[in-house]
């Protein structure tokens, strides 16, 4: 189910985008997030956050760097060194 939550993301240019409606979508508590799919009942609240950790916690793993390092660098920096593979469970 993981690999099914990253691949939606880039595929829908989600990943990156500021836009206000997939912060509820995507990012505020709920009791499941809203793919507008078969899988929202499925799909865990704030998903957005925790594929947000994911990318983090991959970065931080693959790169030797600070946290006050982690803050300045850029987001498409972050999420290209961050070699960041959904697992396919």
């Amino acid at each position: 189910m993981n690999i099914i939550f990253g691949v939606f993301f880039i595929e829908n240019d989600f990943l990156f985008s500021n836009r206000n409606d997939l912060k509820l979508r995507f990012i505020y508590f709920s009791p499941f997030s809203k793919f507008n799919l078969d899988i929202d009942k499925d799909s865990p609240g704030s998903i957005g956050k925790w594929l947000g950790f994911k990318i983090v916690n991959s970065y931080m793993n693959n790169n030797d760097t600070s946290l006050d390092q982690l803050i300045k660098e850029d987001f498409y920096k972050i999420f290209n060194k961050s070699k960041y593979k959904p697992n396919k469970k």
